[in-house]
């Protein structure tokens, strides 16, 4: 094959499932569905975010994060002219990754009966992207330093939270269901 010495010399082994891939073009299509119904204060596409990463396993989280690398990639690839490579590239693939990174970090609190983890990982992943937007419009994108601002983070981290807190607790209520009828049966 082409790429033997790839996997020869730096023991790379890849492995797409096709119901991986499956998964990552379905949550891009359902991320860009929810962007164009989206308001800035009611960002469906964060409450999508941390509701995938949810309720797929862990396993399955990169095919997550490739599915919305590729819409961000579509949709901003023709701003490259007008923002530059860099911005396309790092902003499109720093989303994902953090907030799965939250998720990561309240798996030990999820299971508990308590659901304030949920209001935790709503305030950080809202916080952490909003920051990671504006942080990286204002260092990538010069054009735009002065659409960086406060207010504009404030609105923004509102309507992620908002978005969140709509979607989100539609999943954990579906696995608690389902959990609960497992035990059921068992």
């Amino acid at each position: 094959m082409a790429f033997d010495w790839l996997r020869r010399d730096i023991h790379l082994h890849v492995r797409l499932h096709p119901g991986g891939v499956l998964l990552a073009v379905s949550y891009a299509v359902a991320f860009w569905a929810a962007r164009n119904v989206s308001v800035d204060q009611l960002y469906l596409p964060a409450g999508l975010r941390v509701a995938a990463l949810l309720l797929c396993p862990p396993r399955y989280w990169v095919y997550l994060i490739a599915g919305e690398y590729a819409f961000f990639a579509l949709a901003r690839y023709p701003l490259i002219p007008q923002y530059g490579l860099a911005w396309v590239v790092v902003a499109s693939a720093s989303l994902m990754p953090a907030v799965a990174g939250i998720v990561h970090t309240h798996r030990r609190w999820m299971a508990s009966s308590n659901d304030t983890w949920l209001l935790s990982v709503a305030l950080l992943a809202a916080i952490v992207v909003t920051a990671l937007n504006q942080g990286l419009a204002y260092l990538l994108m010069p054009t735009q330093h002065v659409a960086v601002s406060w207010e504009g983070a404030a609105r923004y981290a509102v309507g992620d939270y908002l978005g969140i807190l709509l979607i989100a607790p539609l999943v954990v209520m579906w696995r608690r269901r389902r959990m609960a009828a497992e035990s059921m049966r068992g």
